[in-house]
């Protein structure tokens, strides 16, 4: 503990290597003390100041800020865990959290500060007093052989104390049972029963509360005996069956799943019912009765029962329902090749080729990618010798956006857009009409830029969610390095039904400047649906046309005097090279040598005396060098020119120096040809040829062999390449 506190407590992560090191020390089975992780906002600001957390915290856990220099490393370490925008994360003691990141409870931003602050101090607390009870798996051990002083086992086996406990013991009204502690594992087991051949709903507890938001009752009355009923009775046991259940059987914080009977096979379906209160439990009893009678029982359950034998009307619906329902069955996709899934029954060997009709209101070019997946459990009906017809278990739209609230990112398909609209599919059932003034108010676009230069039909965008109720949405432009809420399914089991991978590239054309001419035709004659919206885009395309006119003529207005402006520069830096020449005391030497060789040498080593100074020259020593056979023949063309001997000079310095590589030398391989992709030239010894500047268009060429002796090749201009 205390090491903990010297080496993390009140420190901000900001470098990745110690986020690695920090994530190492979050993940070891043996950390015994909680780490409360707070991240910065887009701003790189913490919601609560981090001494403020500390604050509250205490001495209870360690408390660490995330920089954003190390949010994007973190989110691929951490996944879905990772705190950011300013939310904080609450890490237990030990490592159990990365395998159920339910554990770490999140606190949002959204919340007041105060509220922020106070939701931290809960949770500590009840992590504390969590570890001072025995642990769930020492409960549960403990559970299923109880003493004989336990007061509900005695209670109810009255004169049988070291009894094994008995699903009878806690057996409610009709097939109900009130699961304790003592008897959830064997709650677990019957859920799990492959042999079970009825089915059952688990009915968890509402958050922070000891009854659910399901009215148990009505339910009951609703299915009387066709199912069993397991109702949690405390968190205690809730937290139990939430670390001793598979992910695709739990039920918590209000929410109550269905397992339709197993009848000995490997299947493990279920469909989880969210309850967001006790105000939305009659509807979630109407839908648990529907998926109860729609249920196909091994035992050839018949709805009709207790229906009058005088109502031979009803007798055959009921008949008609019921051969229906025989004929459903389980299966799970085994395949799926070119847009066909193939779907393997219970003790079949070999797939049957799936059919699989959709509502009117999902998209007609849907792939069956969208809807099905490997290894996915469906029920339906066997058609003919090879053919599979699935019955479909929609996902529920509310249920499906349960995640889409405010601060969310979410993808979505463009349906229709037009020049200050879009409507947007968040789920084929589910689409929302979005105004360009909405979409771009506070944000650096233009609230008056027509969509149709950002956005096109059939493509996948995402937008950050500002507020929902009921079907009114409200959207804001999201930031590119947001993380999108990942699509529900449309199918329990399936795959996401909207690929997000570049829901974000659309950013890039929203910020750039752009115009209706960028858009397709074609796709400005779709959304020109009436007279006047094709009289719009034409004035507002003449409009840009205008506006671009004028911007390229001041454009070309700028490139004209700057141009003026760069020939008046040349011309004075010609005039200033002029006058240091002339003041180069060097310069009354020139003509009283007997070679044009004799003369460049002495003023090679005469201008290293100027050009260096003495620790310079001890450091560096002039190379060696010579003059190949064309060298002064092109010094000579060249000095007919422009070109200054004595920038020549400070140049081949600056090579026997060494320091050929200074920016201004620009120092490259002379090539076979003028493109870059040609080969490099090398001398007849195979030493290569490099060239530099002296200055504006005049290049010095020379070699360097192995002992590091130089050979002046030529001086040309930069369009010359060396014969």
């Amino acid at each position: 503990m205390k090491d903990a506190y010297r080496a993390y407590d009140g420190t901000t992560i900001d470098d990745s290597f110690a986020l690695l090191e920090f994530v190492s020390w979050l993940r070891r089975s043996t950390r015994d003390v909680p780490c409360v992780l707070l991240s910065q906002d887009a701003r790189g600001r913490s919601y609560v100041p981090l001494d403020r957390v500390r604050a509250t915290v205490g001495s209870r856990a360690v408390t660490v800020l995330l920089d954003n220099a190390v949010q994007q490393s973190a989110r691929n370490q951490l996944g879905d865990v990772n705190p950011y925008r300013g939310a904080a994360r609450i890490f237990p003691p030990g490592d159990r959290w990365h395998d159920d990141y339910r554990l770490v409870p999140c606190m949002l931003p959204s919340l007041s500060k105060t509220e922020f602050l106070a939701r931290i101090d809960d949770k500590l607390n009840a992590l504390v007093s969590a570890a001072r009870k025995p642990s769930a798996v020492c409960v549960a051990r403990s559970a299923a052989s109880p003493p004989a002083s336990n007061p509900q086992s005695s209670k109810n086996r009255v004169g049988k104390p070291s009894e094994e406990p008995s699903l009878a013991d806690v057996r409610g009204p009709r097939r109900s049972f009130h699961i304790d502690l003592a008897h959830a594992p064997l709650c677990r087991d019957a859920i799990m029963s492959s042999r079970r051949e009825y089915p059952c709903i688990l009915v968890s507890l509402a958050p922070e509360d000891t009854r659910p938001y399901l009215d148990v009752s009505a339910l009951l009355d609703e299915i009387e005996d066709a199912a069993i009923v397991f109702e949690i009775a405390d968190q205690r046991t809730e937290q139990w069956l939430r670390e001793h259940l598979p992910q695709w059987a739990l039920a918590y914080c209000g929410a109550c799943r269905f397992f339709p009977p197993r009848n000995g096979s490997d299947r493990t379906y279920s469909r989880l019912f969210h309850v967001s209160g006790r105000e939305d439990g009659a509807r979630v009893v109407a839908e648990l009765a529907e998926e109860v009678w729609d249920t196909a029982y091994a035992d050839g359950y018949s709805i009709g029962a207790g229906v009058d034998d005088d109502t031979d009307g009803d007798d055959d619906v009921a008949d008609v329902m019921c051969d229906r329902r025989d004929d459903i069955t389980a299966g799970v996709v085994e395949m799926i090749i070119d847009d066909t899934a193939y779907v393997r029954m219970d003790d079949e060997p070999m797939p049957r080729k799936a059919t699989l009709g959709t509502p009117s209101a999902f998209p007609e070019s849907l792939p069956v990618g969208a809807l099905l997946r490997k290894g996915q459990h469906v029920r339906g009906c066997a058609v003919g010798a090879d053919g599979f017809e699935i019955v479909p278990d929609w996902v529920d739209a509310a249920d499906a956006l349960r995640a889409y609230g405010p601060e969310a990112v979410v993808a979505g398909l463009v349906t229709y857009v037009c020049a200050d609209m879009l409507k947007v599919m968040l789920y084929p059932t589910v689409e929302v009409e979005v105004r360009g003034a909405d979409l771009f108010a506070g944000t650096a676009v233009n609230a008056d830029l027509d969509l149709r230069q950002v956005f096109s039909r059939e493509t996948t965008i995402a937008l950050r969610v500002v507020a929902c109720d009921a079907d009114d949405w409200l959207f804001t432009l999201p930031d590119a390095t947001d993380t999108i809420v990942e699509p529900p399914s449309l199918l329990p089991e399936g795959p996401v039904w909207l690929d997000a991978a570049d829901a974000l590239a659309y950013l890039t054309r929203a910020y750039a400047r752009t115009s209706l001419a960028d858009v397709a035709i074609e796709t400005l004659l779709d959304s020109a649906g009436t007279v006047e919206s094709a009289r719009a885009t034409l004035r507002t395309m003449h409009r840009q046309l205008t506006e671009a006119q004028n911007d390229n003529a001041a454009l070309t207005r700028d490139n004209e005097r700057l141009r003026d402006e760069n020939a008046e520069l040349a011309r004075r830096n010609r005039a200033c090279e002029k006058t240091i020449e002339e003041n180069n005391p060097l310069a009354a030497f020139s003509g009283r040598f007997a070679s044009v060789r004799e003369e460049l040498d002495w003023q090679l080593k005469a201008q290293s005396l100027l050009q260096f100074t003495v620790e310079d020259r001890s450091r560096r020593p002039l190379a060696q060098w010579s003059y190949a056979g064309g060298f002064f023949d092109s010094l000579e063309e060249c000095e007919h020119g422009d070109m200054s001997r004595w920038s020549l000079i400070r140049t081949m310095l600056l090579v026997l120096a060494g320091k050929e590589t200074l920016n201004g030398l620009r120092q490259h391989q002379l090539r076979t040809g003028r493109g870059g992709d040609n080969p490099g030239r090398k001398d007849g010894y195979g030493n290569t040829i490099q060239r530099c500047n002296v200055h504006g268009q005049y290049r010095l060429h020379f070699t360097r062999d192995g002992a590091g002796r130089i050979t002046f090749v030529s001086v040309n201009t930069h369009d010359e390449l060396l014969l």
